[in-house]
């Protein structure tokens, strides 16, 4: 391996997902509630083991997914499907390991884009 990068890993991982739901009395399918029809997950981690410093930086994304299920197809008051939108998130992770690495100290940083949530 080249030698600037061998304290790097990489990680990723994505699928997709096929779910539905069928409600014979209402005549109706839908995918499950909560499933996305997607995953995206990509990771860099970096890690100097003689310092004992690591560092990790995380992605993550998944798609278009029922949050609420309504009641508009049941023939109830009216309330529709609730969709939460697919957002990015960007996650870091930096430590630092003390006394003869066995104490650890550690800042995270969670939702960097700090995008809204859209429904």
């Amino acid at each position: 391996m080249v030698e600037p990068l061998s304290n790097f890993t990489l990680q990723a991982n994505a699928a997709y997902i096929y779910s539905k739901i069928n409600d014979d009395v209402i005549n109706s399918t839908r995918p499950l509630q909560g499933q996305s029809p997607y995953l995206l997950n990509l990771g860099v981690i970096y890690d100097l083991e003689k310092s004992g410093l690591n560092a990790t930086l995380l992605f993550n994304q998944i798609g278009k997914r029922i949050y609420l299920v309504g009641d508009i197809a049941a023939g109830g008051s009216g309330a529709p499907d609730i969709w939460e939108a697919p957002r990015p998130v960007l996650d870091f992770q930096i430590g630092k390991k003390l006394v003869k690495n066995r104490a650890e100290i550690r800042l995270n940083v969670s939702d960097i884009f700090n995008r809204k949530q859209y429904f």
